[in-house]
């Protein structure tokens, strides 16, 4: 029913139900709200799950109070809603029904950035890569990235980075290390909540640190999305 959506930030949302044209052979029909995440990518979800406060049986319409769901999307990159449906017990089939959603969220969050391309390296030192543009330091008290290595030669590693701009966006500080710690070869993960320390600068933007484990050629297709939660 509704299109992949940033999960970071994604707490609260408050839907109606309206179903119409209710046939079935013997019976009735019912909806529920049902909701599907993703961790890393959308083409890999999890399973979909149904959503408790907003269940219609037969023809009609209902709607829900604010529903959490802070739960489900805390360790999740991704999320969508939609309907799980059935015919109610001792029902005959064939069954259908015409059905309308309407949904609405309350997120804390967006996602901020995303990059994808080949990274190469010969040391063993930090080479970086931004992810993010510079952004207000007020929208990003915590992010949250997903991270895919594919294609990896040697033992190419790399982890999620902060830098800061104190009064210009133009005039940016080193990169520093949030609590993300290197992976090695090929993954997918989802970095979790990282907590970020902006004090009193105003921007912040968020990039990738890569190297070797060794001082050889290591070289690895990166894909990553970064989302920031504002607290």
């Amino acid at each position: 029913m509704t299109n992949w959506q940033s999960a970071v930030g994604y707490d609260d949302i408050k839907a109606a139900l309206n179903l119409r044209s209710v046939q079935v052979a013997s019976g009735g029909l019912e909806a529920q709200l049902a909701i599907q995440t993703a961790t890393v990518r959308t083409d890999e979800p999890d399973n979909w799950a149904t959503v408790s406060g907003l269940t219609q049986s037969g023809a009609g319409a209902t709607g829900s109070a604010a529903i959490s769901v802070a739960n489900t999307t805390a360790a999740k990159m991704w999320v969508r809603f939609g309907l799980a449906y059935n015919l109610t017990a001792g029902s005959t089939a064939p069954g259908a029904a015409d059905a309308t959603l309407a949904l609405s969220y309350a997120a804390c969050g967006s996602l901020i950035g995303a990059w994808n391309g080949q990274l190469t390296t010969t040391v063993t030192s930090d080479s970086y890569v931004a992810i993010t543009p510079m952004i207000p330091a007020l929208l990003a008290d915590k992010i949250k990235a997903a991270i895919i290595v594919n294609s990896v030669t040697s033992n190419f590693q790399c982890r999620v980075v902060v830098r800061y701009g104190f009064a210009l966006k133009e005039v940016a500080g080193a990169w520093t290390n949030t609590s993300d710690t290197n992976v090695s070869g090929a993954s997918q993960r989802n970095t979790g909540e990282l907590t970020l320390s902006n004090g009193s600068n105003m921007y912040v933007q968020i990039g990738l640190a890569y190297s070797n484990t060794s001082a050889v050629f290591a070289q690895a297709d990166v894909a990553v999305s970064v989302g920031a939660r504002r607290t």
